[in-house]
């Protein structure tokens, strides 16, 4: 009997607690004034002779229409994937890295998406990937479902282009994650006036409300929970809101065991990450991978890359008559997920392939349960092996040491 009063007691706190609206919950930056559009390209062995010249003559025209604020980068893909132009304004680079595409290999289409979020991450630049393929995809690490997770995480819109025998529902699908589009032609000679489509749909829905309108991205761990703000039903987690009027606003995101709630005041041209829990009676997690800058899904939700750089060290003594040295780990520059409820959950990491080390790295799907204590989960996607260490102490602001064996003894 006293075990179920006990449970019902802890239930009903995190109700309550879910339940009071948070403030300063979410972190919202001014938005940049250049528009950045990542294009990318198809230059596989399909595209060979006429598709390939109309795609030259559809991206020339589209470089030569930038204005004074638009940068673009170009990137292609085949078997593997190629940054052929990072994001620059000087147009005869962009030209000139136009001009080198020369078709060969396969379709990688989903794995060149993401490497255009790699790069993008999560700046408050207002971007735009455009994307065209005349194939289905082959050889991608990354799936249609998480792609589909990524761009609203990140609050990327996008335009597809679909040219000839595409998959037409899995890359509409993509780009309307985030309310972007997707144009289907059978023809590439079309291909100017479908740019030219993209171009204009950008300047129109995207960057000429900038200035004066707001965009949110809101993300929960589990996903999928409806989202309501001002009392108007939004739609699902992982989901980007975009063209808010600067003002106060209740944002809500309802849960099984609860709502977990937050107080805005947004100001006119802000992007803002969210992440709300189900429950406070949770840890942390830190995650890191070989190779670094991977993706990281948890239960499906894009969580964050993992860092380029490994836990710093330090050394320090301890014990009061025997002193011993030892050594500290300082995890505050890897990637921590906040909030993580114990019980059984799913890690995913996807290393995206160069040009050259197009299978060196491999997916690692790793199941495990989170114990009542901060975890680091260390995992290379080389041999697919996973190392997991866990902690009694509690994240503070220098970060998630590992724990100290020499702890207990003193």
């Amino acid at each position: 009997m006293g075990k179920k009063i006990v449970s019902i007691f802890i239930a009903t706190l995190m109700l309550v607690s879910l339940a009071s609206a948070q403030s300063n919950c979410g972190k919202f930056e001014k938005i940049l004034s250049e528009n950045h559009f990542y294009l990318v390209v198809d230059k596989s062995g399909s595209m060979y002779g006429q598709p390939m010249t109309d795609a030259k003559i559809a991206l020339r025209n589209f470089v030569q229409n930038m204005g004074a604020r638009d940068y673009a980068a170009l990137i292609e893909f085949s078997d593997g994937i190629l940054y052929s132009q990072r994001l620059t304004n000087n147009k005869q680079a962009l030209l000139n890295a136009v001009e080198r595409l020369s078709p060969n290999g396969g379709t990688r289409l989903y794995d060149a998406i993401g490497k255009a979020l790699l790069e993008i991450k999560y700046s408050n630049s207002s971007a735009m990937v455009i994307f065209m393929t005349d194939g289905w995809d082959n050889g991608s690490s990354l799936r249609p479902t998480e792609l589909s997770n990524l761009l609203p995480s990140q609050g990327i819109y996008v335009y597809g282009i679909g040219l000839g025998n595409v998959d037409q529902a899995a890359l509409n699908t993509i780009a309307n994650a985030t309310g972007g589009k997707f144009e289907y032609t059978s023809k590439s000679g079309e291909l100017s006036s479908i740019y030219n489509r993209a171009q204009k749909y950008y300047h129109e829905n995207i960057g000429g409300n900038k200035v004066t309108r707001s965009q949110m991205v809101v993300r929960s761990l589990p996903p999928g929970q409806p989202v309501v703000l001002a009392g108007r039903s939004m739609g699902n987690t992982p989901l980007l809101i975009s063209n808010l009027q600067a003002g106060n606003y209740k944002l809500e995101v309802n849960f099984s065991a609860g709502t977990w709630s937050c107080d805005l005041d947004i100001a006119a041209g802000m992007k803002g990450y969210l992440d709300a829990r189900e429950s406070d009676v949770s840890r942390n997690l830190a995650i890191m991978s070989v190779p670094h800058n991977a993706m990281a899904f948890l239960d499906g939700q894009f969580v964050g890359y993992t860092q380029s750089f490994g836990p710093k060290k330090s050394k320090s003594k301890k014990g009061f008559i025997f002193k011993k040295e030892v050594v500290n780990y300082d995890f505050s520059r890897q990637l921590i997920v906040e909030k993580v409820t114990p019980g059984r959950h799913t890690l995913r990491i996807v290393a995206l392939p160069d040009e050259g080390f197009q299978d060196f790295f491999k997916p690692v799907e790793y199941s495990f349960t989170m114990p009542k204590m901060n975890t680091i989960i260390d995992v290379d996607c080389r041999t697919g092996e996973v190392e997991t260490t866990t902690t009694e102490k509690e994240l503070k602001s220098s970060g998630m040491a590992p724990r100290n064996p020499f702890d207990e003894l003193e």
